[in-house]
Protein backbone atom coordinates (compact mmCIF):
# COMPACT_ATOMS: atom_id res chain seq x y z
CA UNK A 1 0.00 0.00 0.00
CA UNK A 2 1.44 3.17 -1.18
CA UNK A 3 1.69 6.53 0.13
CA UNK A 4 0.72 5.76 3.57
CA UNK A 5 2.19 7.51 6.85
CA UNK A 6 1.76 6.71 10.29
CA UNK A 7 2.15 9.15 13.38
CA UNK A 8 1.48 8.33 16.89
CA UNK A 9 -0.51 10.58 19.60
CA UNK A 10 0.67 10.96 23.39
CA UNK A 11 -1.03 14.35 24.01
CA UNK A 12 -4.73 14.47 22.85
CA UNK A 13 -5.98 18.63 22.14
CA UNK A 14 -9.01 19.78 20.75
CA UNK A 15 -8.07 19.72 17.08
CA UNK A 16 -7.64 16.32 16.74
CA UNK A 17 -11.01 15.55 18.78
CA UNK A 18 -12.48 17.23 16.01
CA UNK A 19 -10.85 15.51 13.40
CA UNK A 20 -11.80 12.33 14.64
CA UNK A 21 -14.94 13.19 14.45
CA UNK A 22 -15.48 14.41 11.28
CA UNK A 23 -14.22 10.90 10.30
CA UNK A 24 -16.02 8.79 12.62
CA UNK A 25 -19.44 10.54 11.63
CA UNK A 26 -18.58 9.68 7.35
CA UNK A 27 -18.49 5.95 8.72
CA UNK A 28 -20.78 3.53 8.44
CA UNK A 29 -18.79 1.19 10.99
CA UNK A 30 -18.85 3.92 13.62
CA UNK A 31 -20.13 2.93 16.89
CA UNK A 32 -19.84 4.47 20.35
CA UNK A 33 -16.43 2.50 21.34
CA UNK A 34 -13.99 4.45 18.44
CA UNK A 35 -15.40 7.68 19.12
CA UNK A 36 -13.50 9.89 20.96
CA UNK A 37 -16.84 10.28 22.89
CA UNK A 38 -15.77 6.78 24.54
CA UNK A 39 -11.86 7.65 24.66
CA UNK A 40 -12.34 10.79 26.37
CA UNK A 41 -14.68 9.19 28.89
CA UNK A 42 -12.25 6.32 29.83
CA UNK A 43 -9.21 8.69 30.26
CA UNK A 44 -11.41 10.43 32.91
CA UNK A 45 -12.86 7.14 34.64
CA UNK A 46 -9.89 5.48 34.66
CA UNK A 47 -7.42 8.38 35.17
CA UNK A 48 -5.71 7.57 31.94
CA UNK A 49 -2.19 9.64 31.52
CA UNK A 50 0.27 7.44 29.28
CA UNK A 51 -1.61 6.67 26.33
CA UNK A 52 -0.89 6.37 22.48
CA UNK A 53 -3.32 7.35 19.43
CA UNK A 54 -2.05 5.48 16.02
CA UNK A 55 -3.46 7.65 13.30
CA UNK A 56 -2.77 6.46 9.72
CA UNK A 57 -2.80 8.98 6.48
CA UNK A 58 -2.88 7.64 2.85
CA UNK A 59 -2.81 11.08 0.52
CA UNK A 60 -2.68 13.31 3.66
CA UNK A 61 -6.24 11.69 4.59
CA UNK A 62 -6.81 9.81 7.82
CA UNK A 63 -7.69 6.04 7.10
CA UNK A 64 -7.28 4.33 10.33
CA UNK A 65 -7.53 5.61 13.97
CA UNK A 66 -6.78 2.87 17.08
CA UNK A 67 -6.70 4.66 20.86
CA UNK A 68 -4.54 2.27 22.83
CA UNK A 69 -3.14 2.35 26.37
CA UNK A 70 -0.69 -0.21 28.26
CA UNK A 71 -2.42 -2.85 29.99
CA UNK A 72 -1.87 -6.30 31.59
CA UNK A 73 -3.24 -9.68 30.42
CA UNK A 74 -1.61 -12.92 31.96
CA UNK A 75 0.85 -10.74 33.30
CA UNK A 76 2.18 -9.69 29.78
CA UNK A 77 2.20 -6.29 28.91
CA UNK A 78 -0.08 -5.12 25.78
CA UNK A 79 -1.55 -2.56 24.15
CA UNK A 80 -5.29 -2.75 23.71
CA UNK A 81 -8.37 -0.65 23.69
CA UNK A 82 -9.59 1.36 26.51
CA UNK A 83 -12.28 0.40 29.01
CA UNK A 84 -11.25 -3.09 30.43
CA UNK A 85 -14.47 -4.82 31.33
CA UNK A 86 -16.84 -2.14 29.84
CA UNK A 87 -15.52 -1.89 26.53
CA UNK A 88 -18.41 -3.38 24.60
CA UNK A 89 -16.52 -3.16 20.97
CA UNK A 90 -13.31 -2.85 19.96
CA UNK A 91 -12.34 0.66 19.38
CA UNK A 92 -10.49 0.73 15.84
CA UNK A 93 -12.16 3.12 13.24
CA UNK A 94 -11.01 2.12 9.78
CA UNK A 95 -12.22 4.79 6.81
CA UNK A 96 -14.40 2.62 4.38
CA UNK A 97 -13.41 -0.72 6.19
CA UNK A 98 -10.07 -0.40 5.03
CA UNK A 99 -8.86 -3.58 6.95
CA UNK A 100 -5.52 -3.51 4.23
CA UNK A 101 -4.71 -0.45 6.34
CA UNK A 102 -5.36 -2.33 9.56
CA UNK A 103 -2.48 -4.97 8.88
CA UNK A 104 -0.48 -2.44 8.17
CA UNK A 105 -0.78 -0.70 10.75
CA UNK A 106 -0.57 -4.25 13.41
CA UNK A 107 2.85 -4.58 11.53
CA UNK A 108 3.97 -1.58 12.15
CA UNK A 109 2.76 -1.67 16.04
CA UNK A 110 4.23 -5.61 16.71
CA UNK A 111 7.81 -3.99 15.85
CA UNK A 112 8.00 -2.49 19.24
CA UNK A 113 4.93 -3.73 21.95
CA UNK A 114 2.28 -6.91 22.03
CA UNK A 115 -1.41 -6.21 21.02
CA UNK A 116 -3.93 -7.37 22.40
CA UNK A 117 -7.60 -6.64 20.49
CA UNK A 118 -10.68 -7.11 22.42
CA UNK A 119 -14.27 -7.56 20.93
CA UNK A 120 -12.98 -7.70 17.50
CA UNK A 121 -16.04 -8.62 14.58
CA UNK A 122 -15.80 -11.49 13.08
CA UNK A 123 -14.88 -9.60 9.17
CA UNK A 124 -11.91 -8.36 11.06
CA UNK A 125 -11.01 -11.33 13.30
CA UNK A 126 -10.75 -12.86 10.06
CA UNK A 127 -8.91 -10.87 8.07
CA UNK A 128 -6.24 -10.79 11.15
CA UNK A 129 -6.45 -14.40 10.78
CA UNK A 130 -4.82 -14.34 7.96
CA UNK A 131 -1.73 -12.12 8.45
CA UNK A 132 1.72 -14.26 8.76
CA UNK A 133 1.95 -13.83 12.22
CA UNK A 134 1.63 -15.57 15.49
CA UNK A 135 -2.11 -15.44 16.50
CA UNK A 136 -3.83 -16.60 19.45
CA UNK A 137 -8.02 -16.25 18.64
CA UNK A 138 -10.52 -17.07 21.18
CA UNK A 139 -13.95 -16.13 21.32
CA UNK A 140 -15.21 -12.71 23.75
CA UNK A 141 -18.59 -12.96 23.27
CA UNK A 142 -21.93 -13.38 21.96
CA UNK A 143 -23.83 -9.91 20.71
CA UNK A 144 -27.36 -10.28 20.09
CA UNK A 145 -29.26 -7.59 18.23
CA UNK A 146 -32.76 -6.57 16.46
CA UNK A 147 -33.06 -5.20 13.26
CA UNK A 148 -35.72 -2.70 13.34
CA UNK A 149 -36.36 -2.38 9.53
CA UNK A 150 -39.19 -5.54 10.51
CA UNK A 151 -41.18 -5.88 13.40
CA UNK A 152 -39.42 -5.72 16.49
CA UNK A 153 -41.14 -8.57 18.48
CA UNK A 154 -41.32 -11.51 15.53
CA UNK A 155 -38.76 -13.51 17.53
CA UNK A 156 -40.76 -13.58 20.45
CA UNK A 157 -42.66 -16.89 20.84
CA UNK A 158 -46.62 -16.16 21.19
CA UNK A 159 -46.88 -17.41 25.22
CA UNK A 160 -44.62 -14.94 26.21
CA UNK A 161 -45.58 -12.01 23.81
CA UNK A 162 -49.56 -12.74 25.30
CA UNK A 163 -47.72 -12.89 29.15
CA UNK A 164 -46.47 -9.25 28.51
CA UNK A 165 -49.59 -7.75 26.57
CA UNK A 166 -51.76 -9.39 29.69
CA UNK A 167 -49.40 -7.33 32.10
CA UNK A 168 -49.66 -4.32 30.54
CA UNK A 169 -53.42 -4.53 29.94
CA UNK A 170 -53.77 -5.84 33.82
CA UNK A 171 -51.08 -2.28 34.69
CA UNK A 172 -52.33 -0.30 32.17
CA UNK A 173 -53.11 2.44 34.83
CA UNK A 174 -50.36 2.04 36.76
CA UNK A 175 -46.93 1.48 34.09
CA UNK A 176 -46.07 4.66 31.84
CA UNK A 177 -42.92 4.60 30.20
CA UNK A 178 -40.63 7.75 29.29
CA UNK A 179 -37.27 7.66 26.86
CA UNK A 180 -34.87 10.56 27.55
CA UNK A 181 -31.97 12.00 25.42
CA UNK A 182 -31.34 15.09 27.68
CA UNK A 183 -30.74 16.35 31.20
CA UNK A 184 -29.73 12.66 31.68
CA UNK A 185 -27.39 13.70 35.30
CA UNK A 186 -30.71 13.97 36.95
CA UNK A 187 -31.95 10.61 35.95
CA UNK A 188 -28.43 9.14 36.52
CA UNK A 189 -28.83 8.49 40.51
CA UNK A 190 -32.36 7.08 40.02
CA UNK A 191 -30.62 4.33 37.62
CA UNK A 192 -27.75 3.81 40.59
CA UNK A 193 -30.47 3.16 43.09
CA UNK A 194 -32.32 0.76 41.04
CA UNK A 195 -29.25 -1.48 40.14
CA UNK A 196 -29.09 -0.98 44.56
CA UNK A 197 -32.02 -3.02 45.15
CA UNK A 198 -31.95 -5.57 41.90
CA UNK A 199 -31.42 -9.19 41.27
CA UNK A 200 -28.09 -8.39 39.97
CA UNK A 201 -27.09 -6.79 43.34
CA UNK A 202 -28.39 -10.33 44.92
CA UNK A 203 -26.27 -12.53 42.23
CA UNK A 204 -22.83 -9.85 43.26
CA UNK A 205 -23.35 -8.78 39.02
CA UNK A 206 -24.34 -4.96 40.38
CA UNK A 207 -21.24 -2.45 38.98
CA UNK A 208 -22.26 1.08 40.11
CA UNK A 209 -20.27 -0.36 43.81
CA UNK A 210 -17.55 0.39 41.61
CA UNK A 211 -16.04 4.10 41.70
CA UNK A 212 -14.85 3.86 38.60
CA UNK A 213 -18.44 2.65 36.95
CA UNK A 214 -19.77 5.50 38.07
CA UNK A 215 -17.53 7.89 37.16
CA UNK A 216 -17.34 6.68 33.76
CA UNK A 217 -20.99 6.42 33.51
CA UNK A 218 -20.91 9.81 34.55
CA UNK A 219 -18.69 10.93 31.61
CA UNK A 220 -20.94 8.81 29.40
CA UNK A 221 -23.67 10.68 30.73
CA UNK A 222 -22.35 14.01 29.65
CA UNK A 223 -22.08 13.36 25.79
CA UNK A 224 -25.70 14.26 25.36
CA UNK A 225 -26.21 13.67 22.01
CA UNK A 226 -24.72 9.82 22.63
CA UNK A 227 -26.70 9.01 25.45
CA UNK A 228 -30.28 7.73 26.54
CA UNK A 229 -31.60 6.76 29.75
CA UNK A 230 -35.11 4.74 29.45
CA UNK A 231 -37.30 4.33 32.54
CA UNK A 232 -40.12 2.17 33.74
CA UNK A 233 -42.84 3.50 35.90
CA UNK A 234 -45.18 1.86 38.09
CA UNK A 235 -47.58 4.18 40.27
CA UNK A 236 -44.64 7.01 39.11
CA UNK A 237 -42.08 5.00 40.85
CA UNK A 238 -39.01 4.11 38.91
CA UNK A 239 -38.85 0.45 38.88
CA UNK A 240 -36.50 -0.55 35.70
CA UNK A 241 -33.96 1.35 33.58
CA UNK A 242 -32.16 1.02 30.38
CA UNK A 243 -29.18 3.47 30.07
CA UNK A 244 -28.61 3.43 25.69
CA UNK A 245 -25.99 4.42 23.91
CA UNK A 246 -27.11 5.94 20.36
CA UNK A 247 -25.21 6.64 17.08
CA UNK A 248 -26.08 6.18 13.88
CA UNK A 249 -29.98 5.13 14.35
CA UNK A 250 -28.34 2.44 16.16
CA UNK A 251 -29.33 1.97 20.02
CA UNK A 252 -26.47 -0.38 22.11
CA UNK A 253 -28.38 -1.40 25.77
CA UNK A 254 -25.34 -0.75 27.57
CA UNK A 255 -26.81 -1.14 30.95
CA UNK A 256 -30.17 -2.48 32.09
CA UNK A 257 -31.78 -3.51 35.51
CA UNK A 258 -34.89 -3.44 37.53
CA UNK A 259 -36.24 -3.83 41.19
CA UNK A 260 -36.28 -6.77 43.06
CA UNK A 261 -39.74 -6.42 44.51
CA UNK A 262 -41.37 -5.91 41.38
CA UNK A 263 -40.08 -9.19 39.65
CA UNK A 264 -43.40 -10.38 38.90
CA UNK A 265 -44.30 -7.85 36.79
CA UNK A 266 -41.98 -8.65 34.41
CA UNK A 267 -40.14 -5.14 34.22
CA UNK A 268 -37.40 -6.24 31.91
CA UNK A 269 -39.89 -7.34 29.07
CA UNK A 270 -42.76 -4.78 29.87
CA UNK A 271 -39.99 -1.81 29.49
CA UNK A 272 -38.43 -3.43 26.21
CA UNK A 273 -42.28 -3.63 25.14
CA UNK A 274 -42.50 -0.02 25.52
CA UNK A 275 -38.69 1.08 24.14
CA UNK A 276 -38.43 -1.11 21.06
CA UNK A 277 -41.85 0.31 19.17
CA UNK A 278 -40.62 3.86 20.27
CA UNK A 279 -37.28 3.25 18.52
CA UNK A 280 -39.11 2.07 15.17
CA UNK A 281 -41.21 5.03 15.63
CA UNK A 282 -37.80 7.45 15.89
CA UNK A 283 -36.18 5.46 12.53
CA UNK A 284 -33.94 3.61 14.48
CA UNK A 285 -32.56 0.83 12.30
CA UNK A 286 -30.85 -1.38 14.77
CA UNK A 287 -31.50 -2.25 19.06
CA UNK A 288 -28.19 -3.83 19.89
CA UNK A 289 -28.89 -6.29 23.42
CA UNK A 290 -24.47 -5.38 23.21
CA UNK A 291 -22.40 -8.50 24.69
CA UNK A 292 -23.20 -11.09 26.65
CA UNK A 293 -26.25 -13.73 26.90
CA UNK A 294 -29.34 -13.75 29.02
CA UNK A 295 -32.59 -15.89 28.75
CA UNK A 296 -34.24 -12.20 28.28
CA UNK A 297 -32.45 -11.45 25.43
CA UNK A 298 -32.43 -15.10 23.82
CA UNK A 299 -36.18 -14.36 24.35
CA UNK A 300 -36.66 -11.37 22.42
CA UNK A 301 -34.06 -12.47 19.07
CA UNK A 302 -32.41 -15.26 17.30
CA UNK A 303 -30.04 -12.81 15.58
CA UNK A 304 -26.52 -12.76 17.20
CA UNK A 305 -22.97 -11.72 16.36
CA UNK A 306 -19.47 -13.54 17.42
CA UNK A 307 -17.20 -10.92 18.78
CA UNK A 308 -13.20 -12.56 19.61
CA UNK A 309 -10.43 -11.62 21.18
CA UNK A 310 -7.01 -11.75 19.74
CA UNK A 311 -3.50 -11.98 21.01
CA UNK A 312 -0.42 -10.98 18.80
CA UNK A 313 3.32 -10.67 19.30
CA UNK A 314 6.55 -10.92 17.21
CA UNK A 315 8.28 -12.82 20.78
CA UNK A 316 8.59 -16.36 20.43
CA UNK A 317 8.70 -17.06 24.19
CA UNK A 318 5.31 -14.42 24.85
CA UNK A 319 3.75 -16.53 21.73
CA UNK A 320 4.86 -19.54 23.58
CA UNK A 321 3.46 -18.61 27.15
CA UNK A 322 0.01 -17.51 25.65
CA UNK A 323 0.05 -20.82 23.83
CA UNK A 324 0.66 -22.49 27.64
CA UNK A 325 -2.46 -20.34 28.81
CA UNK A 326 -4.66 -21.22 26.16
CA UNK A 327 -4.28 -24.66 26.64
CA UNK A 328 -4.46 -24.86 30.20
CA UNK A 329 -7.48 -22.38 30.13
CA UNK A 330 -9.38 -25.58 27.86
CA UNK A 331 -8.45 -28.85 29.53
CA UNK A 332 -10.09 -26.71 32.75
CA UNK A 333 -13.35 -26.30 30.74
CA UNK A 334 -13.07 -29.66 29.48
CA UNK A 335 -12.57 -31.30 32.95
CA UNK A 336 -15.48 -28.91 34.61
CA UNK A 337 -17.84 -29.50 31.52
CA UNK A 338 -17.15 -33.68 32.09
CA UNK A 339 -17.24 -33.35 35.97
CA UNK A 340 -21.17 -31.86 35.59
CA UNK A 341 -21.97 -34.46 33.27
CA UNK A 342 -20.81 -37.01 35.40
CA UNK A 343 -22.88 -35.24 38.81
CA UNK A 344 -25.90 -34.95 36.68
CA UNK A 345 -25.89 -38.76 36.01
CA UNK A 346 -25.87 -39.19 40.11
Amino acid sequence: MSDIRFEVIKELNNDFIEKWHRVWENQQNAHFFNSPEWFTSCLKAFNIKDYFIFVGYQDEQIKVIWPAVKMRKFGVSFLGSPGGGYLDKNSILSVDDDLLIVEVLIEKILKNANIYLAEINEETKNNITDLGITKFVRQASINPYISLDLEPFRFIKNKLKNEIKNKVKKYQADFSFKLYTSALNKHLETILDIEKKSFKKKKGRHIFNKKVARNLFGNIVSKQDSTSISLLYFNSKPIAHMFGLIYKKRFLAYHMAYLEDYRKLIPGKVLLYFLLPELVERKFTLFDFSRGDSLLKRQFTQQKKIQYDIFLSKKVIINFYIFCVFFINSVWLFAKKYIKILLNKK
